[in-house]
């Protein structure tokens, strides 16, 4: 992790993910822990067009140096759970990053 990324990636997170089996997605559960983040901040509408989003639904966005997430998993924050709507390659001189595209559920 380079060390701006260090500086920004201030946020714990871990992830869900549910398998599919005959068919249908099982009940998530944890399958990455202790990934480093930055926090969590809205979405531009640009942003969402490029992620294949139009949605009126809150949406929010974050940067992550893990690899291993897919559309379709669940970023956790603390006790607040936000499905992954878009993985989206960050490429930046300092190393790979990934651009995570969450929806924010209100409950």
């Amino acid at each position: 992790m380079s060390a701006s990324f260090t500086r920004e990636a201030v946020i714990a997170a871990s992830t869900k993910r549910g398998s599919l089996t005959g068919g249908k997605r099982d009940v998530p559960v944890i399958y990455l822990v202790s990934i480093q983040c930055t926090p969590l901040y809205p979405v531009s509408a640009q942003t969402a067009l490029r992620a294949g989003l139009d949605t009126p639904l809150d949406v929010l966005q974050t940067f992550t140096e893990s690899s291993d997430i897919v559309e379709g998993d669940i970023l956790v924050v603390g006790a607040k759970e936000y499905p992954i709507k878009a993985v989206l390659n960050y490429p930046m001189r300092t190393g790979a990053y990934k651009q995570l595209i969450l929806e924010d559920l209100k409950r």
